[in-house]
């Protein structure tokens, strides 16, 4: 039986071209789901740093303007 060897990825490096001085950029990407009808991205994140809600907001935005999506959905996994 196979199993399927999944790595985690830093919004750093995913985004590299996204610059600020917050925490979310070692936050880890543990899932991500585009919803193409819609135009929506669903992202899951996790970190063991307090990131504030004025950085998401910046994130979402980066996102959205970025890749043009309609809206943006971000999860923080505690």
């Amino acid at each position: 039986m196979s199993q399927i060897k999944t790595s985690t990825k830093k919004i750093k490096d995913i985004f590299s071209d996204y610059e600020t001085n917050s925490n979310i950029l070692d936050a880890t990407v543990q899932g991500l789901n585009l919803i193409k009808k819609s135009n929506i991205l669903e992202l899951s994140i996790y970190s063991n740093k307090y990131i504030e809600i004025k950085d998401l907001w910046y994130f979402e935005k980066y996102l959205r303007e970025r890749f043009q999506f309609e809206n943006v959905e971000i999860r923080n996994i505690i």
